[in-house]
């Protein structure tokens, strides 16, 4: 992978952000909108 994974871990922290940021805002659906985000872009990294 190389380059990749920092690409990765990089998005990973953006939607963690997005995450803390949502359960601010609120709870349950704009969390489970990041989460759902943030399993499709990773699972798009795993398939390249």
């Amino acid at each position: 992978m190389g380059g990749n994974d920092d690409s990765i871990l990089n998005l990973i922290l953006d939607c963690k952000n997005l995450i803390i940021y949502a359960l601010k805002e609120n709870p349950i659906e704009e969390s489970v909108k990041q989460l759902n985000l943030l399993d499709y872009a990773i699972q798009r990294e795993i398939d390249k």
